[in-house]
């Protein structure tokens, strides 16, 4: 094959899998929520701990306060995004399957309107986030949140507390 041909298939499958991509899920439009952070009411620490450092993240990064629900407690209104934090029966619904996740691993997966950042919490159930730093219980779904931070969003922590935070500002988060 000719190296024009070749460049022109290559453009075609490049402009085709831009095509095909899903569209952005908003959780922050214009500094305002755009989405609430869902938890399972039985939620582990590793969930729980998960909402409370995107909470904190987001409204840092944009000054929107992200709402946190049970998963009762979600609005009805359809362009409401979902931040889906752990295992709950909203993702068992969407067939998101954690079984195959390996130890202290996660996924963060969009589905229709949600966003899923879940792992493996094995043993979170009524413990604390100290527990998880402890090493008693796998932390997979605040692994999750911190790779969203860190892999999608820019945020980095160069040392602890607050002044080694570096958390981008923008006013809209897709």
């Amino acid at each position: 094959m000719a190296l024009d041909s070749r460049l022109i298939v290559l453009s075609v499958m490049a402009l085709l899998g831009f095509a095909c991509s899903a569209p952005a899920l908003t959780l922050v439009k214009d500094g305002q929520p755009a989405s609430v952070i869902v938890l399972a009411q039985d939620s582990t620490a590793s969930a729980k701990a998960g909402a409370e450092e995107l909470q904190y993240h987001i409204k840092k990064m944009s000054g929107a306060d992200l709402q946190v629900v049970t998963a009762d407690k979600v609005p009805s209104d359809a362009a409401t995004a979902l931040i889906l934090i752990g295992r709950s029966a909203l993702t068992d619904k969407l067939g998101v399957d954690l079984s195959t996740v390996p130890a202290e691993g996660y996924l963060i997966k969009t589905v229709g309107n949600a966003l899923v950042l879940a792992g493996d919490d094995a043993g979170g159930e009524g413990k604390s986030a100290a527990d998880i730093m402890g090493g008693d219980v796998r932390g997979g779904s605040l692994f999750a949140v911190y790779g969203l931070l860190q892999d999608h969003l820019g945020v980095r922590w160069i040392w602890p507390g607050p002044t080694g935070e570096s958390i981008p500002k923008r006013a809209t988060i897709e």
